[in-house]
Order: C-alpha cells, then structure tokens, then sequence
C-alpha cells in the first residue's frame, strides 16, 4: 500500500498525501485497545484499518467507534465482530462505515 499510495489519492482534482502507520496489537486484547486510542487520540489518524482475529480487532472497533473514528475491517469474520461487539441488527451501532473495493 506504501507504493501504490506513495503520489496520494486525489479527490476532486486535488492530491493529498497519505501515510500509512503500522502498529502491532502483539495479539493482546488490551494492547489493541490502547494502541487504538494512541493512534487515535495522539497521532490523530483519519481512519483505522484493522485486521486478525476478533480478540484483537473488536477493542479497535470498540476504540473507533467511542471516538467516533471510521474503522475498515478486513480478514475479520463478522459474526464474532457484530455479535462479540453486542450488535442488534435491528439497531447497528452508533456509527459505521461501509467501504467496497471492486474493480
């Protein structure tokens, strides 16, 4: 993604740069939560990628969503993210981002 992304993305004619900030959860719950919320709250990050097992990917939703950040999950199923997170798919949860990547 560093290459493919390193020129930025442009949105209505104009390019903004992106960087991509790669942090390790160690497959530790906790940790994934608090890396979260540091690169939320600290490094100020404009949305949140996750990946791996619902273990450690749930507390960086739960993260994003307390703080209002858009999350992308991916590899993650989601029945033990919706369901693990206390979903009700009558209601959803506060805040959620749907994104489809396609040809």
């Amino acid at each position: 993604m560093q290459t493919a992304l390193k020129a930025g993305i442009a949105i209505n004619g104009k390019q903004y740069p992106v960087a991509i900030v790669v942090k390790d959860s160690q497959s530790n719950p906790n940790r994934a939560g608090e890396v979260a919320n540091d690169l939320i709250l600290k490094e100020k990050v404009d949305i949140m990628l996750v990946s791996g097992t619902p273990e450690t990917a749930n507390p960086v939703s739960d993260a994003c969503e307390i703080n209002e950040m858009p999350c992308v999950s991916t590899v993650v199923p989601w029945q033990p993210w919706f369901f693990g997170r206390k979903g009700d798919p009558e209601e959803g949860f506060s805040l959620h981002v749907s994104l489809l990547l396609g040809p």
